[in-house]
């Protein structure tokens, strides 16, 4: 009897493959996936509830109308909350009026090298919050200027100081570069358009002036003016420069600044004068 040949004995040898542990990958690569999606979503949480109590604790400091907007940068919240140290925390309000002529103030400021307890901020207890740095901000729009000068319809472009003191003789690029070079101090220049009715007419003005800042008040000081309508266009009689310049002479006061700010800077832009200012080592209450 002869029994049948094995694959060896005819010179050929056979592969056993075994299967791949590919359902156990996937599945872990799914736990993980789910894991840091929970962990991210909690840190996301945990943020918002921060960011949402210092938001209302700000409000009542302030006497805000509403709720200002805060930011806590920087990835992951929880680290910094256990640590008690963030890098940076951004507070933002707008429509903030101040006295009768200011009601629309923009107020910005960047915090930086913050000290808080997690524990504090969670219960609102911001007396405790030290602010390494402090950059702060205060907007004035075009609005709140055209109120303080009786103009409604006024608009705000920032031009050199040089433009203001001398007859257009730019073109708007030269004017751009002339303003880059203009490093940022006590004083600016912008160009205030809008609408008058002179000698029965309605007459579009612009108005070249000088921003000064002193202390933290705006004064605002016309050098040039020029006119347009049916009848008049560029020359402007003494008396009628001399009225537009008493209107548009104005010193606006926006306030103190947030967090014990010191104004040192002030620039124009379109559509509002800034105030600028630093402070260092401050507390949030203040």
């Amino acid at each position: 009897m002869t029994l049948p040949s094995t694959p060896e004995q005819d010179g050929m040898t056979t592969t056993v493959t075994k299967p791949r542990p590919r359902r156990g990958k996937k599945k872990l690569i799914i736990s993980l996936v789910v894991l840091l999606g929970l962990l991210v979503a909690a840190d996301f949480v945990a943020a918002t509830a921060a960011e949402h109590k210092v938001s209302q604790t700000a409000r009542e400091q302030f006497d805000l109308s509403d709720d200002p907007s805060v930011t806590v940068h920087g990835f992951p919240f929880l680290y910094q909350a256990l640590t008690g140290e963030y890098g940076e925390i951004s507070v933002s309000a707008a429509g903030v009026p101040v006295a009768d002529m200011l009601r629309e103030l923009e107020i910005n400021a960047n915090l930086r090298n913050v000290e808080a307890p997690l524990s504090d901020l969670l219960s609102g207890n911001t007396n405790s919050i030290v602010i390494g740095e402090a950059e702060g901000q205060v907007k004035i729009k075009a609005s709140d200027v055209g109120r303080a000068v009786g103009v409604p319809d006024l608009e705000i472009t920032p031009v050199s100081e040089r433009r203001v003191r001398i007859p257009e003789d730019e073109d708007d690029q030269d004017d751009a570069e002339a303003r880059e070079n203009e490093a940022e101090d006590t004083t600016a220049g912008l160009r205030l358009d809008g609408t008058l009715g002179l000698a029965g007419q309605e007459t579009e003005i612009s108005v070249f002036a000088i921003l000064t800042l002193q202390e933290q008040q705006v004064d605002v000081q016309p050098r040039r003016v020029e006119i347009s309508n049916d009848e008049i266009d560029t020359v402007i009689p003494g008396p009628v420069q001399e009225q537009i310049f008493n209107q548009f002479s104005v010193n606006l006061d926006p306030g103190e600044m947030p967090f014990a700010v010191t104004p040192t800077a002030l620039t124009a832009e379109d559509g509002a004068l800034v105030v600028k200012g630093t402070a260092s080592d401050v507390r949030f209450g203040e």
